[in-house]
């Protein structure tokens, strides 16, 4: 093992242990804060395991790639949602990741983790940083509020039912107002276009 691999090696098990002094040495002698092993696992995956917001602050403030993802695909996020890392999550979230980030395998994102777990806090948290409610993984099927409900997470089910309703309200509204001030003719061509919208429009109304 070369000296820059045993580096990584042992960057990777300080962030694991959530020791800031060996972490900032180990960088100041130059081991890559991307350094990844043969799982792809990197300082940044490493802290969102155990639950290190600071260590893993001071890996992004070195330069680390908050969406280097392992070899299945799971990114830092993806992790901290599965392990319930709240502040985590909340740091990467102000650090500008991608919210909807899917894994290579199953197509799951953060948000599907989260609502399996019931991890309602951190359901919030990504819904309020524009995570899609819809996005189901790749069966096409479940999404994060089939899953919770699978699961018998009532509280997320509930969340997500208020925010999907809302989201279609405040879409079916946008596509009425689209609608006023334009030529009755205009009107009623869009009007038609819109038909199927409009039904469910008034399902709401």
């Amino acid at each position: 093992m070369s000296a820059q691999s045993n580096n990584g090696q042992q960057l990777l098990v300080a962030c694991d242990d959530g020791n800031f002094p060996s972490v900032r040495s180990l960088v100041s002698s130059g081991a890559s804060v991307d350094y990844q092993n043969g799982l792809g696992h990197t300082p940044a995956i490493r802290c969102c395991f155990k639950g290190h917001p600071e260590i893993l602050q001071f890996i992004l403030e070195q330069g680390a790639n908050a969406e280097l993802a392992d070899k299945y695909g799971y990114t830092p996020l993806i992790y901290a949602a599965i392990y319930n890392k709240y502040e985590c999550v909340a740091l990467l979230l102000r650090h500008g990741v991608v919210v909807d980030a899917i894994t290579a395998t199953y197509g799951y994102t953060a948000l599907w983790f989260a609502s399996w777990n019931g991890f309602l806090s951190i359901v919030q948290l990504l819904v309020r940083s524009g995570a899609d409610i819809d996005k189901a993984n790749n069966d096409g099927v479940t999404t994060p509020i089939v899953i919770a409900r699978q699961q018998g997470h009532t509280a997320v089910v509930a969340y997500l039912a208020i925010e999907i309703n809302w989201r279609r309200r405040r879409n079916y509204a946008t596509v009425l107002n689209s609608l006023k001030g334009a030529p009755t003719t205009s009107k009623a061509v869009r009007a038609l276009q819109c038909y199927d919208v409009a039904r469910v429009i008034g399902s709401y109304l």
